[in-house]
């Protein structure tokens, strides 16, 4: 598998200042860095660059176009970390479509409360498609069925089924909404809170200039956030975006099951930017109490 470097070669440093989620992208893809996936065991699984990214959401965003979705139509979509999401969720934003990314089962409750989840997010969100794990294709069906509206749900295959059209793209702009946001929280009285690309470009701004993560050349990111929470998806996909960062991603659950492999990815990758809410920390210094490798090295890791 290929290793996605740490900086790009030819590309400059552009901290923000876009005008949109696309913009952003079409600007990183012009380089070498990108999002690299790893298994519990800090096994690379994919890697792709930010112009892999591009390419593959121009691909889905044919698709969905070609396939009669209109401008500003909602697709929700479960936030796991992996490479459907990207496509899915960039995908979206070329098509014209307002993502919705929501949680996974996280086993609380057991498949009836994600189904009573689902339905009211559906209902709050008035999406008319569904997509994310095959894994949860039975689910998405299931809640779907109640729906009329909801005309596409399914694994990514639902969309990749679908044929490839010659059509134009037609990114959102920087004066349109960017996603709807489901707080963590928001699963019984689901409120889905639209975020607009200007207050996302305004937020991004903040957080990669100087009263924030000062990002410099050199920088890269390490995260096993979830990509449906507000600091795993503004704070370790759109601010690395923003910045044309390389990021290594674990998935929540990997992280839970071998906290170490976190930092184990910092060492080896020498990467500068990773934080955590606080019981990820306390998690990974109780296993490390027994576990930390002679060769670990977390000194270029500056924002934690």
């Amino acid at each position: 598998m290929k290793s996605l470097p740490t900086r790009n070669s030819k590309l400059a440093l552009h901290r923000a200042g876009f005008a949109s989620v696309t913009a952003m992208l079409d600007y990183a893809a012009r380089g070498e860095t990108g999002v690299t996936f790893y298994n519990a065991k800090g096994e690379q699984l994919s890697a792709l660059s930010w112009h892999d990214v591009q390419q593959r959401a121009h691909v889905v965003a044919r698709k969905l176009i070609g396939a009669g979705f209109a401008r500003g139509e909602r697709i929700l979509i479960t936030a796991d970390t992996w490479p459907g999401f990207f496509d899915s969720f960039f995908g979206a934003q070329y098509a014209g479509l307002m993502p919705v990314p929501v949680s996974i089962p996280v086993g609380i409750g057991g498949k009836d409360a994600y189904l009573d989840q689902l339905r009211r997010q559906f209902a709050a969100s008035g999406a008319v498609a569904a997509v994310g794990l095959d894994d949860l294709a039975g689910y998405l069906a299931e809640a779907a069925a109640e729906f009329p509206a909801i005309r596409l749900h399914g694994g990514m295959d639902a969309i990749h089924s679908l044929p490839e059209k010659p059509v134009d793209l037609r990114p959102l702009g920087g004066d349109e909404l960017c996603y709807i946001q489901f707080s963590s929280g928001s699963t019984r009285h689901p409120h889905g809170v639209q975020i607009t690309q200007a207050a996302l470009m305004a937020n991004l701004a903040g957080m990669t200039g100087p009263a924030g993560l000062d990002v410099v050349v050199g920088d890269r990111a390490v995260s096993w956030l979830p990509l449906y929470h507000d600091m795993g998806l503004i704070g370790f996909l759109m601010a690395p975006l923003a910045s044309q960062l390389s990021i290594d991603y674990l998935t929540p659950r990997d992280f839970a099951r071998r906290p170490m492999q976190w930092l184990n990815i910092i060492s080896r990758n020498r990467a500068s930017i990773s934080y955590s809410p606080s019981f990820g920390y306390d998690l990974a210094v109780r296993r490390g109490a027994t576990q930390v490798p002679a060769d670990l090295d977390l000194s270029t890791w500056r924002h934690a």
